[in-house]
């Protein structure tokens, strides 16, 4: 290892975010910070089959989501590798190498999944089809989905 080369995870978080900062990104919310420490998976309160609530991803159909996988209709009928990351605004989702999925036309490379904290029964979904950093209004589509057999917790 060169005397240069960033020893902790915390050296090369910092060391990513350094980078994000000088590209005028938003640190944190890059897919691929994930290569600055392990994948997460899917955290078991997304894990399920999802059916969407909003028009906008009707025809979407339904999102089926495991610990390291999703099957979704704009990815075709075979479950689809995916890369998990936590952030402020939810788990990012991330397709790694694969443009298979497309929405419109558009290849789909990264969802956003929002669970709603007040019922677990829903979250928000946002799709994107940048590769690196995707604000918020380069979003392909969003929508809302509710998990198919969930009973909302009582109140």
């Amino acid at each position: 290892m060169s005397r240069c080369a960033p020893r902790t995870p915390r050296a090369v978080a910092a060391l990513a975010w350094l980078l994000a900062a000088a590209c005028h990104a938003q640190p944190g919310t890059a897919p691929m910070m994930a290569a600055t420490a392990a994948a997460l998976q899917v955290p078991p309160a997304l894990q399920g089959r999802w059916t969407p609530v909003s028009k906008s991803l009707s025809g979407a159909g339904p999102l089926s989501l495991s610990a390291h996988t999703l099957t979704w209709s704009p990815c075709g009928p075979a479950p689809r590798a995916i890369t998990a990351q936590n952030g402020p605004d939810g788990w990012l989702l991330t397709l790694p190498g694969q443009t298979g999925c497309r929405l419109g036309g558009d290849p789909v490379t990264q969802l956003r999944a929002k669970p709603n904290p007040r019922n677990a029964c829903e979250m928000e979904l946002s799709v994107f089809s940048a590769a690196l950093q995707t604000p918020p209004n380069e979003r392909l589509a969003w929508g809302a989905y509710t998990r198919q057999g969930c009973a909302p917790a009582a109140r």
